[in-house]
């Protein structure tokens, strides 16, 4: 069985880069860049605000979660309990699998090396500013199949819930933003060329009105506003592209979730039943034992 290692702290610190308010789809990259249906997850990190459903969200996605309090001298047991999980999965399972590692942190070190020797395939994921050039220059690289980066994959799995928009995901964030730019813009130059046209009722001289309106209808003029039409459509047909995208990702979700409801109905159909057989088995042999006894009792 493969291990998927995060350190939630270390992957977190990373997410500076964008935002306020970012954070990370475990359960998006886990089926999207792992082999999410053969795997340990293990999650650790600092223990989070008390209405803060992250982590539960994670523990009902089978995620294992460990959580520590944070100290004044910083957090302790995060890397510690990631070193832990990951060496006795090793030890517990008898041919190598693969180890994804998500950390820039040289803590983990020991790890690797130990993973390395017992001949388990290595992927590490960091952020590019994040990870420690030991991993990428120094000797441990050797130990890896691959070295991959978080930054190239945030559009997809960096996300934000701000109150307005629902978990909206990076590349969805860029592309509405990239939108509403467009349209403002759009709609500066529609209204500065509404004043410039309405200024032209107050030219009275002939040749200087027919100036303006050469100036109004200049070929350049006209292809930027068509450029900027052609532009904000690309940008309508991407943002429909992200939202099929996302429904046909929920509807998958939701079925899913149907099927392991199911399967959970299945089994406990099943086990209602052997416990129903095994209460009818007992309650048929009292009974057998009854009339046996009560046999031998007319027979004497």
């Amino acid at each position: 069985m493969d291990l998927l290692l995060i350190d939630n702290s270390n992957i977190f610190i990373g997410l500076n880069q964008f935002e306020y308010g970012a954070r990370i789809d475990y359960i998006k990259f886990a089926k999207k860049y792992t082999n999410n249906n053969n795997q340990k997850k293990v999650l650790a990190g600092s223990t989070p605000p008390p209405n803060d459903s992250f982590w539960r969200t994670m523990e009902n996605n089978n995620f294992e979660v460990h959580t520590y309090e944070r100290t004044k001298s910083g957090e302790k047991g995060v890397d510690g309990k990631i070193l832990i999980e990951g060496m006795k999965h090793i030890e517990r399972i008898n041919s190598p699998g693969k180890l994804i590692l998500m950390s820039g942190d040289l803590d983990m070190r020991p790890l690797i090396e130990e993973a390395f020797s017992q001949k388990w395939e290595i992927i590490l994921w960091s952020w590019k500013d994040s990870i420690n050039s030991e991993y990428e220059w120094g000797d441990l690289r050797y130990c890896f199949k691959e070295i991959k980066y978080l930054d190239d994959i945030a559009d997809e799995v960096v996300y934000f819930n701000d109150g307005i928009y629902q978990k909206e995901y990076l590349g969805e964030r860029k592309l509405r933003l990239a939108r509403e730019k467009q349209e403002r813009e759009f709609n500066q130059a529609k209204k500065n060329a509404k004043d410039e046209i309405s200024g032209l009722q107050y030219i009275t001289d002939k040749d200087t009105y027919w100036t303006k309106i050469d100036e109004l209808t200049k070929f350049e003029q006209i292809l930027e506003v068509d450029n900027l039409l052609s532009s904000a459509k690309m940008e309508n047909d991407e943002l429909k592209k992200v939202a099929d995208e996302k429904a046909a990702e929920q509807r998958c979700q939701k079925e899913q979730q149907r099927k392991q409801e199911k399967e959970a109905k299945k089994r406990a159909r099943k086990e209602l039943w052997k416990w129903n057989r095994s209460l009818i088995v007992g309650a048929v042999a009292a009974a057998a034992g009854g009339i046996i006894y009560a046999i031998k009792k007319i027979t004497k």
